[in-house]
């Protein structure tokens, strides 16, 4: 859903002569010691033109390997970088996908590896839908793409897998070519689709040479829920420039720094006069400074945009509710919990004198007084504000929304809080699953969401899952930019208090000694966190 929705909006971009040069210059960079590659890039400087993007996209070099693999790993700052060619390649492949006559069916074969892994989530996937989110290169010629799917097949972490694509071009709105005359190699039988091709998944059986059959039949079908939601992003992604839409993508995909980088560069080619737009730009820095436990910086970010908007606006606006909500957010962060409080009931007052209620809001802000009134203790009221947010979540968006999972998560914690790890683990399990469903798999919000979990786990002793769940957040956090984070540094606090449990001190140490190199490293220390975790270590 997420890359569906970074192609609709890099498609939308203006690009000019300075993202090409940003391409070549990361090319470069990547190919420095290679001789052949650093050749093919300075021809592709001297002689790209848009018209040609399929030849070089079918030439082997390295546009091919960059884009898709860019593609299929999620690499969102790739992707963007390479925006103008993804898009010059697929208005190229609908340029002649339009003047084109293709047979009503067809059938086409693709040969490649597959890991173990994904090759079982395929197996269990039968009768459900299959994506390939890069461009896919596929053969008329079976005997090709089973060569192809024969080279991988000998190695005991893959699988080599043959799809055999059926093609019922009434039933796809993804344009596709024939290369035949306009690929780097003139005589290849071969058929490219542009990105997210969608199959029904059929038979899958075992065929000669250790090599694997899956059937496909290419469909417009997409799971309802997934789409219902999909339609909600769209809508809260418009307005604004393109630009902006980009920026607010990265920070619902979890790319936090791209995010800040974009907008950052927005403030700077932003007039000084357009105070609308700028204290949007500030709000967004502000959300994600403080997404990242930057929150000194959050704070200015936001009491910028707050001093702005209150002389441009009148005092029952719903920006400022929303503005008065994320200071208090800051403040809950930094321990300040009665400030929280009272800007979450500025926020609140707001809200409720309206002459329109914007739900969004008010659930947001009840989600964030029940964090407050959590961190001072009083759990029932937590619950209580918790519950009237899933309430209108619930009223107000689609099933697979992941501020619905939140919700569940908040609950589910405050009911651990309370003693009641029954209804806890239902919320937290529940939330796990929708999160899973509504981000991709390296978001920073999955981490939280199994660290969670992991806790409530070591609350009631058992410690085999409550190690399992804080590695599968720890996996999360190293593959992310959050090197620094304070939810980091609580990770590494509770899988030393697993370690200390069960008797393995030397490792639980080391765990306690990584949280406090964290704690001390952020630009605000929570004191009651760094006691606790100085009081850990001198357990040890």
């Amino acid at each position: 859903m997420y890359t569906k929705l970074l192609k609709e909006i890099l498609l939308k971009l203006d690009y000019d002569e300075h993202q090409k040069k940003h391409f070549i210059a990361l090319s470069r960079d990547f190919y420095d010691n290679n001789t052949n590659a650093l050749q093919i890039v300075d021809e592709f400087e001297r002689d790209y033109q848009s018209d040609a993007s399929i030849w070089w996209y079918t030439r082997p070099c390295f546009l091919h390997q960059m884009l898709n693999r860019a593609l299929r790993m999620q690499d969102v700052e790739t992707v963007i970088i390479m925006g103008f060619f993804l898009r010059d390649l697929h208005q190229k492949i609908d340029e002649l996908y339009s003047k084109s006559n293709p047979p009503k069916s067809f059938i086409v074969y693709r040969g490649q590896a597959m890991s173990n892994n994904d090759f079982e989530k395929l197996c269990k996937c039968k009768g459900g839908l299959f994506s390939f989110n890069s461009f896919l290169s596929t053969s008329r010629n079976r005997q090709v793409s089973l060569m192809f799917a024969e080279s991988n097949a000998d190695n005991p972490n893959m699988k080599g897998v043959l799809f055999v694509m059926r093609i019922d071009t009434i039933n796809t709105n993804v344009p596709f070519i024939s290369l035949d005359g306009i690929s780097y190699y003139e005589d290849e039988k071969e058929i490219l689709f542009s990105m997210q091709t969608v199959f029904r998944i059929g038979d899958v059986k075992k065929i000669e040479n250790e090599v694997w059959q899956v059937d496909l039949t290419l469909t417009s079908d997409d799971d309802q829920q997934l789409k219902i939601l999909s339609k909600h992003m769209i809508e809260d992604l418009d307005g604004g420039t393109t630009w902006q839409q980009l920026g607010h993508l990265m920070y619902k995909m979890g790319q936090f720094k791209k995010g800040e980088e974009i907008y950052q560069m927005l403030l700077n080619i932003t007039s000084v006069n357009d105070e609308d737009q700028i204290t949007i730009l500030y709000q967004m820095l502000g959300i994600l400074k403080c997404k990242k436990g930057h929150l000194r910086q959050a704070l200015s970010f936001f009491q910028t945009a707050l001093d702005i908007r209150q002389n441009i606006v009148s005092s029952n606006h719903s920006s400022l509710a929303i503005l008065h909500s994320n200071i208090g957010a800051v403040q809950n962060s930094m321990g300040e919990y009665s400030a929280a409080i009272t800007s979450y009931n500025k926020a609140l007052d707001i809200v409720r004198n309206s002459e329109q209620m914007n739900y969004a809001n008010l659930a947001t802000i009840y989600s964030n007084i029940g964090a407050a009134y959590r961190n001072m203790g009083e759990y029932p009221n937590a619950r209580s504000y918790y519950e009237k947010a899933l309430e209108i979540r619930k009223q107000h968006l689609p099933l697979k929304h992941p501020e619905l999972a939140h919700v569940h998560i908040n609950i589910g914690t405050v009911c651990g809080d309370m003693g009641n790890y029954s209804d806890s683990l239902e919320n937290h399990k529940e939330g796990l699953e929708l999160l899973k469903k509504s981000l991709p798999s390296n978001h920073p919000d999955l981490a939280v969401a199994f660290s969670c979990l992991g806790s409530i786990f070591l609350r009631i002793r058992d410690h085999s899952n409550a190690i399992l769940y804080y590695k599968e957040a720890l996996k999360i956090f190293e593959k992310s930019e959050f090197s620094d984070h304070p939810d980091l540094a609580i990770l590494f606090n509770n899988i030393g208090t697993v370690y200390f449990t069960i008797g393995d001190y030397a490792r639980a140490l080391s765990h306690y000694e990584k949280g406090l190199n964290i704690r001390l490293s952020t630009e605000h220390q929570n004191y009651i966190d760094l006691a606790a975790n100085y009081n850990n270590i001198a357990l040890v």
